[in-house]
């Protein structure tokens, strides 16, 4: 187990945009709001297949629109508490989300770090395999459709 390095409070976020992450949709037993300049961490049998790797990280803005995640404006963290490492870490939030932690130096990135497109590629496939599993939600707007070409 790593021990934490500090824990201090971190004062308000005044980003204009928040992502919700309604309950139960990424491994969180309940809604959770995330910014601009997190990642959150996938581990999933497809990473490996896509990018050779088991647990690769998914900036916080591609995840929109991916099983319910939206952008929210006008609301503002009041405060909050802040973890530190002394080194990258990726942590669970809320029972089941992996949300990444850089550590003092910055972003090291020990794992991938993906781009947009292969962020959303990774989402897509992840949801069209949810929805195999749960034939209701395919009529779900919330979940991504993947992509694909009409003959």
């Amino acid at each position: 187990m790593t021990s934490i390095a500090s824990l201090c409070s971190h004062p308000p976020d005044r980003s204009r945009v928040h992502w919700h992450v309604p309950a139960g949709r990424m491994g969180n037993c309940s809604d959770l709001r995330l910014n601009a300049g997190q990642h959150v961490a996938m581990m999933d049998p497809i990473c490996r297949t896509l990018f050779g790797a088991t647990l690769v990280l998914v900036p916080v803005p591609t995840t929109t629109g991916f099983c319910g995640v939206r952008t929210i404006a006008g609301f503002s963290l009041r405060g909050g508490i802040a973890l530190h490492f002394d080194a990258e870490e990726v942590v669970f939030a809320q029972t089941g989300t992996l949300l990444y932690v850089p550590g003092p130096a910055g972003p090291q990135a020990r794992h991938r770090i993906l781009s947009y497109r292969e962020s959303r590629r990774l989402l897509s496939l992840i949801c069209a395999r949810e929805s195999k599993r749960q034939p209701a939600s395919r009529t779900d707007p919330t979940c991504i459709a993947p992509e694909t070409t009409e003959e």
